[in-house]
């Protein structure tokens, strides 16, 4: 990942208002099949969706992408995803199951607020909430609220709490420290056994 402080600039994205972003395969794992479902029922004409990503094999077929508020953009490449990322205003990741996926980093390096399903290391990456929104994968319906509700300002916020979070818990100089320290710990447990 570049430094927070080398990022590119923006890219465009189309339509008007608030932009949010997908970044992923579009397979059940990665619940696109989710985000299109609430998207739908978002009343909301000021919010756009724009998918990053492509299907595997032949998943697409049961997704509904008709909504003209959703653009589709196909895979890019993983140097071009900061410009993607630092243009919308909230990345969204509704997985089923992950490990502590990249791309919430990379949303948090890039001050971009993350709405996120509440799977895996996700909650403990965005401090329970307090960096980023989270919503539970049995109640979409939250989601499309989540959605509704999505103001700038609280964006912003989220985006700095965000960035904030990054800085302090998943830079390089911090996955040093802390690999320094369990070296030390571990060195110290090996000199007391003799």
């Amino acid at each position: 990942m570049a430094p927070a402080d080398a990022l590119p600039p923006p890219k465009e994205m189309a339509g008007d208002g608030l932009k949010l972003l997908f970044v992923g395969r579009f397979d059940r794992q990665k619940g696109l099949d989710i985000l299109l479902s609430a998207f739908k029922r978002v009343q909301r004409t000021d919010v756009t969706l724009h998918l990053v990503g492509e299907a595997e094999y032949d998943d697409e077929s049961r997704l509904d992408m008709s909504d003209p508020r959703v653009w589709r953009h196909g895979w890019v490449p993983h140097m071009e995803l900061d410009g993607w990322l630092a243009a919308a205003d909230a990345l969204v990741v509704p997985s089923r199951w992950e490990g502590a996926p990249l791309v919430v980093l990379e949303a948090m390096r890039n001050r971009t607020a993350v709405i996120a399903s509440s799977q895996s290391a996700m909650p403990e990456m965005l401090d329970q909430g307090a960096a980023g929104m989270l919503f539970p994968l049995d109640d979409p319906s939250q989601l499309t609220a989540i959605i509704e509700d999505l103001e700038p300002e609280a964006l912003t916020a989220l985006g700095e709490a965000g960035f904030a979070r990054f800085q302090g818990n998943y830079t390089l100089d911090h996955a040093g420290a802390a690999l320094d320290a369990a070296y030390e710990m571990a060195l110290a447990r090996r000199r007391e056994r003799g």
